[in-house]
């Protein structure tokens, strides 16, 4: 197959790695869900995106690395992100 990337692939993207930027930034854990839609000559398909990001810290202080879950599953019609910070 070709030409399978995301519709949009860039554009959709910058959220995403915004509240990445503020959960390591304000230390806390983030979650976010939305839906990618893939389109060629033989196929189109949406696929829903969650994941929960932790940023991690070895003294308590500065964050060192982050942990994070990802789960990609088929989805029909497109639906709204849900992009946010989970409180301390």
């Amino acid at each position: 197959m070709t030409n399978k990337a995301p519709i949009n692939h860039y554009a959709d993207f910058e959220p995403i790695s915004e509240i990445y930027k503020k959960a390591v930034t304000n230390k806390q854990p983030c979650h976010t869900l939305r839906s990618t839609h893939m389109k060629n000559d033989l196929s189109e398909k949406y696929t829903t995106i969650e994941t929960v990001l932790v940023p991690c810290s070895q003294n308590g202080v500065d964050i060192d690395y982050t942990v994070a879950y990802a789960d990609f599953r088929p989805s029909q019609p497109r639906l709204e992100s849900q992009l946010y910070l989970i409180a301390p």
